[in-house]
């Protein structure tokens, strides 16, 4: 069956990446793991209507000849860790969609990728209005685990998260948020990345000391989230600080005990 050599090939290519370059306003992408989980569904809808799919080329590979194909993504915290052309697989009725879950691993490329034993957040992109929605399914999403395949009966969209109106993955590097601020032992940090680059999140005091480094690993783009634990931290002004090959972008917080 296709259906099986299509599982195969993301089980065997391991450390490729993976995008979406056959749309034009989309760009995701995802790296292969050694470990990963899939989701078959008999049916998925945007808007009540059938996705639109797109094909297998001769050696089995998703494709989309016309560009104009829907998507279906998953994520875990914003990363995206696995993508497909939606095609039915065998092409009739009986036949299932399937989306591949790269699973965590201990590389640099996926050790942010989904843990055994949680759930990814799927989302259908709907190319002929460039909107991604968040889904629903029946019955609901179960845990995923290394080379599980759980067969489920449909995928529908709900809430839009990303329209033509908004943009898709932020043009530039910022921290956009440190929330609460001032805080008190723990303040979430958010920050934007354009594209794929190493990046390190770290707190420096005002003599410019170091206190500690939250992330230093490579990013997917988009918005990201972390939180710093500053409960064994005096009361003071710090710097929260992002370094990557482009440059440097600092914000000031305070920390109130």
């Amino acid at each position: 069956m296709k259906l099986f050599f299509s599982i195969l090939f993301f089980i065997n290519l391991t450390f490729a990446e993976v995008c979406t370059n056959d749309i034009e306003n989309l760009d995701i992408c995802f790296s292969q793991s050694i470990q990963q989980s899939f989701y078959m569904f008999n049916n998925v809808y945007i808007d009540n209507f059938e996705i639109d799919s797109g094909s297998l080329d001769p050696n089995d590979n998703t494709s989309c000849p016309d560009k104009d194909c829907d998507v279906i993504a998953a994520f875990h915290n914003d990363i995206c860790v696995g993508w497909t052309y939606p095609f039915k697989n065998p092409p009739n009725e009986e036949g299932y969609f399937t989306i591949p879950i790269m699973m965590q691993g201990n590389d640099e490329l996926t050790s942010n990728y989904i843990p055994g034993g949680q759930i990814p957040e799927l989302r259908l992109y709907d190319t002929s209005t460039n909107t991604f929605y968040s889904t629903t399914s029946e019955p609901a999403l179960v845990p995923i685990n290394n080379n599980q395949i759980e067969v489920l009966s449909s995928l529908y969209s709900s809430n839009i998260i990303l329209s033509s109106e908004n943009t898709l993955f932020p043009s530039e590097y910022n921290i956009t948020e440190v929330y609460p601020n001032p805080f008190n032992s723990s303040t979430k940090i958010s920050y934007s990345i354009p594209e794929l680059t190493n990046l390190k999140v770290s707190i420096y005091n005002v003599l410019g000391q170091k206190i500690a480094t939250l992330v230093d690993r490579i990013h997917q783009p988009g918005f990201h989230n972390i939180t710093w634990d500053a409960g064994d931290i005096s009361s003071g002004f710090y710097l929260v600080k992002l370094d990557s090959e482009f440059g440097s972008i600092s914000k000031k917080v305070l920390l109130v005990k």
